[in-house]
């Protein structure tokens, strides 16, 4: 079935050499900053310091340079093969705590459903490379150490738990909190419940200082410099609207979702009696993942509460933890099915409960083959990647200095400048640095351009050399007002825009 899931993924990519999605983009300035040996700084604002996890765009860059490829290549084509791991740990984790059977149940419906939502959204497969899907594959690893502590609650495994918790996070913020969550609860949980932990705070504290030390080399400068002020909410609560509340309550106009939830009440009824770590860990994680999507709600709202991060990543663990009730839901009526001389996993049973997901894999296939992932998205990637946009991006990479800053709007900071590996004066909200004051770029920026048209050079000189501004890139009407000033010489051109060469003391 993972086979299945990969094929038009790998198909849709192999001749695709740009993203699509803006994520995709930062992520690639980001790459390309670790490739030009930037390993801790902004990758948009120059002299500023890293603030988004870095591990993604760290891979990306290692295969990069190991491949000898460009870094954006290397993000589409590889996106496939690298989100693999999202469905085989999530098999592993389930098979570990609720059995094979149920966790090929549970895999299933993780691959094929939900039939329309978007993949960075679902937690599924996806052609694409996401810094959030990619770390789910830690998550699930995570859970199952956390079920190793539960087990034998050594300190050893409390090192290991505390690494993959960093591991985690330092490959998105998400992941990591409601590892670092589900390890709190899942040990609480046990001590409270069963006993057989001793000193639980002993090894929530192991875990959590080393997780703390290892994550430090991204914490401290944000620390020591910006000491955690926040200018930018955005980055953390970017809201989806398909997962607000309404928007959920809607699908119950569905009969499949009723199925659904029917199965996955199954699962959560048989799962009352047991006692195994497995069980601890699944119900921990299914608490946490809901209580911390609900914060994250209310913290979009404005009420208040610190943002972490869009609350839709921790939306799709809670739909992920639905795939694993539903798998134990769903083998619990095959088992209870058969006679009672098959016995629960007998050979007939496990050859039931294959055939009748590979039969729902197949029913599902053709919706599957339709998704956005597949379809609308690479059109855009297509289209994107051969646009003067990319040859822009491309020359500004191979033709102007490592430390080069442009002065260019949000969106071609974004899709042009960024995967250049260049820096900007601004760039979108939603991916600007939270710990720098991006209004007070953005006016900066309003201001240079309004020097450079009005010919005021003295007053775009103060700005440009205050940000470190060489380049310009302007489109249209306003590039043919920049060809008149002074303080600037056309560097390259096509028919959509224009990069200018900063010459401060004028022609």
């Amino acid at each position: 079935m993972i086979g299945l899931a990969a094929i038009p993924g790998i198909s849709v990519t192999r001749r695709l050499s740009w993203p699509y999605d803006p994520d995709a983009f930062r992520d690639i300035a980001a790459a390309q900053a670790v490739r030009n040996g930037s390993w801790w700084s902004d990758p948009f604002y120059a002299g500023a310091a890293l603030w988004y996890s870095p591990l993604v765009p760290a891979v990306v860059a290692l295969l990069s340079w190991l491949a000898r490829l460009p870094v954006a290549l290397v993000d589409v084509r590889g996106g496939p093969w690298l989100n693999l791991v999202a469905p085989v740990t999530f098999f592993s984790a389930a098979w570990r705590l609720v059995g094979v059977a149920p966790a090929l149940c549970a895999l299933t419906v993780f691959l094929f459903l939900p039939l329309d939502a978007p993949a960075w959204a679902a937690g599924t497969y996806t052609p694409w490379l996401f810094p959030g899907l990619v770390a789910q594959s830690l998550l699930y690893i995570g859970l199952v150490g956390v079920a190793a502590v539960l087990e034998v609650a050594v300190a050893r495994r409390a090192v290991l738990m505390g690494l993959t918790v960093a591991v985690a996070f330092l490959a998105h913020p998400g992941a990591g909190i409601m590892l670092a969550a589900t390890l709190g609860v899942s040990v609480l949980w046990q001590w409270w419940r069963a006993g057989t932990i001793t000193s639980p705070i002993r090894i929530i504290g192991i875990a959590g200082v080393v997780a703390l030390a290892l994550t430090s080399p991204l914490l401290l400068p944000l620390l020591v410099r910006y000491r955690l002020h926040v200018f930018n909410m955005a980055p953390a609560t970017w809201g989806y609207p398909e997962g607000r509340p309404a928007a959920l309550l809607s699908t119950l106009r569905q009969p499949g979702v009723w199925i659904l939830l029917g199965l996955a009440s199954t699962g959560a009824w048989t799962l009352r009696t047991r006692r195994s770590a497995g069980t601890a860990v699944v119900w921990s994680w299914g608490i946490v993942a809901v209580a911390l999507s609900v914060y994250s709600l209310a913290a979009e709202r404005g009420i208040g509460l610190p943002p972490l991060v869009p609350a839709y990543h921790f939306e799709f663990q809670v739909r992920a933890w639905g795939w694993m009730l539903i798998g134990v839901g769903a083998w619990a009526l095959v088992s209870t099915a058969l006679p009672d001389r098959v016995g629960s996993h007998g050979l007939l049973a496990v050859t039931l409960c294959s055939v009748l997901c590979l039969g729902t894999a197949a029913a599902l296939y053709p919706f599957y083959l339709r998704r956005p992932a597949f379809t609308q998205t690479a059109a855009v990637a297509r289209d994107l990647g051969v646009s003067s946009d990319r040859e822009a991006s491309r020359w500004i990479a191979g033709s102007t200095p490592a430390n080069a800053v442009v002065l260019a709007s949000d969106e071609d900071g974004l899709y042009i400048v960024g995967p250049a590996g260049r820096r900007v004066v601004a760039v979108d909200a939603f991916f600007s640095n939270p710990y720098v004051d991006l209004q007070s770029r953005r006016n900066a920026r309003e201001q240079m351009f309004a020097a450079l048209a009005s010919g005021d050079g003295p007053a775009f000189d103060v700005l440009a050399h205050q940000y470190g501004v060489t380049h310009v890139l302007a489109r249209d009407g306003v590039a043919s007002k920049l060809l008149e000033s002074d303080r600037l010489q056309p560097a390259f051109g096509t028919s959509e825009l224009t990069l200018f060469r900063v010459s401060s003391g004028g022609r």
